[in-house]
């Protein structure tokens, strides 16, 4: 079996699949929960609008991970394995971000977390 994706491949393969506009990749690695909590339409424009507009994604440090970590959504609790909490920067409309970035991994595979608006 091949070895599981680690977050710090994941955010280089995620920061060039948004610079190059393949919001297929992108949707698709957005983590099911975030998906089935906040809806596939809603989540569906939240990556076209804002992920899609983000550039220079960048992973400055993992600070946390893997854990076992219970997240808030409109659906109600639900917890993750192995999850990452990370800091990542980025450009959004030209003004640089520090912000955490939240990931995690499904069967070897890192998907990223956020809140669908």
């Amino acid at each position: 079996t091949e070895p599981a994706e680690t977050v710090e491949e994941f955010v280089v393969a995620l920061g060039s699949a948004i610079d190059t506009g393949d919001n297929v990749f992108v949707f698709s690695r957005l983590h099911p929960v975030v998906i089935e909590s906040w809806g596939e339409d809603l989540c569906r424009g939240w990556v076209d609008r804002e992920i899609m507009a983000l550039a220079e994604y960048t992973l400055v440090s993992v600070d946390q991970g893997p854990i076992t970590q219970t997240v808030t959504t409109p659906a109600g609790s639900v917890t993750i394995t192995d999850f990452y909490s990370t800091t990542v920067t980025f450009r959004f409309e030209g003004e640089p971000f520090e912000t955490t970035g939240a990931f995690g991994r499904i069967d070897g595979d890192m998907y990223f977390l956020g809140q669908c608006r």
